[in-house]
């Protein structure tokens, strides 16, 4: 049977479906996973040779914290699956030559991707990045959606945008159970990231994530059947309890800051509130998201997704968007090598890091 998963990434609805049924797998099999992600080289463009000439750390920086957003948010699924997975990147311009090659490199047994597709004379004349793998690869090749010849639903617009905003809040509580234990450790560079990501709470979720969830995600769950209320009332009670705790380790933050150390309970402040965030997430994928999909209509989900599609994913007025993804960068390059010091750069531009939950 299968022990090791190569798993594609790209970013996109389709990929992130297809990362859902990968670490679907991957339990049932009892397999690790490797996420792999294959960037373009913006270097060798002509606006990125510039950013890389005038700023070449800077460029660094944002090539790879792109990527390991893309990469942790990946991991954040299988880390919920209690799947041990590793992550890797390469930067080529030929995707399906970097996947062949790890999967070799990394001794995988099998390939699961999707398929963007591709339909008409454009199909007919250039081949798929899965196809290429198909016809390239010595291992076993599982497609899971060919997006051209299977749209994605309705639902699963809706569901993927929920599940893409669960895996940015999943990343932000691990990089704050990590910051926390470096708060603890005397490590006071920590300190103003963890503002950073308080920022972060304070804005997107509880501006965005948590009240579309009710007005939306819950009003139309509400219309359709009762069995929903006393689950959907003790999620807002934990959305209320969540508010509290960033106020509380926000105000932590400020004396911190103020008087040049941590205050007391700073750290297990921090980690509560991520534990709590997690098993939040949690209990939303694993019992309202299936008790939706058996009651809702498209009309309700094609609601719900015009809804969070809205979402600017920018936590504060006085932070710019660009800010924001620099912020969530840095977050993201915190959460992709992990504590440990497993991360390892090796040659050729690729980066991995190994973790088990």
């Amino acid at each position: 049977m299968y022990q090791h998963i190569l798993v594609p990434i790209d970013g996109t609805s389709i990929s992130d479906l297809n990362v859902e049924r990968a670490v679907e797998l991957a339990v049932r099999l009892g397999a690790r996973v490797t996420f792999v992600h294959a960037s373009a080289d913006v270097a060798a463009s002509g606006d990125g040779a510039l950013i890389h000439a005038v700023s070449p750390d800077s460029f660094a920086d944002m090539a790879v914290g792109d990527t390991n957003v893309v990469l942790t948010k990946a991991s954040a699924v299988a880390r919920a699956a209690g799947v041990s997975y590793q992550l890797a990147s390469r930067t080529s311009g030929h995707a399906d030559e970097v996947i062949v090659e790890l999967a070799r490199q990394f001794a995988c047994d099998l390939i699961v991707m999707a398929s963007h597709g591709t339909k008409g004379l454009s199909g007919w004349l250039h081949r798929t990045t899965t196809e290429r793998v198909l016809r390239r690869a010595a291992v076993a090749v599982l497609v899971t959606r060919v997006e051209s010849t299977l749209p994605l639903t309705a639902s699963e617009r809706a569901l993927g945008i929920l599940r893409e905003e669960h895996r940015s809040l999943a990343v932000v509580a691990h990089a704050m159970r990590r910051a926390a234990v470096a708060v603890a450790q005397l490590d006071s560079s920590e300190l103003e990231l963890l503002v950073g990501m308080i920022a972060y709470m304070r804005g997107f979720p509880q501006q965005e994530h948590h009240p579309k969830e009710e007005l939306h995600l819950h009003h139309h769950l509400r219309a359709r059947t009762t069995l929903a209320e006393p689950l959907l009332a003790s999620l807002e009670e934990q959305h209320q309890r969540e508010y509290a705790l960033v106020g509380e380790v926000d105000q932590m933050l400020k004396q911190s800051l103020s008087a040049g150390r941590q205050v007391e309970g700073l750290s297990e402040a921090v980690e509560t509130l991520a534990r709590e965030l997690l098993a939040h997430i949690g209990k939303e994928e694993r019992e309202v998201f299936p008790l939706a999909q058996a009651h809702l209509s498209d009309a309700d989900w094609t609601d719900i997704a015009a809804a969070f599609a809205a979402n600017t994913d920018t936590p504060l007025e006085a932070l710019s968007h660009e800010d924001f993804r620099a912020l969530f960068r840095r977050i993201a390059n915190l959460v992709a090598v992990p504590a440990t010091g497993e991360g390892v750069l090796a040659s050729g531009g690729e980066t991995s890091a190994s973790s088990k939950n």
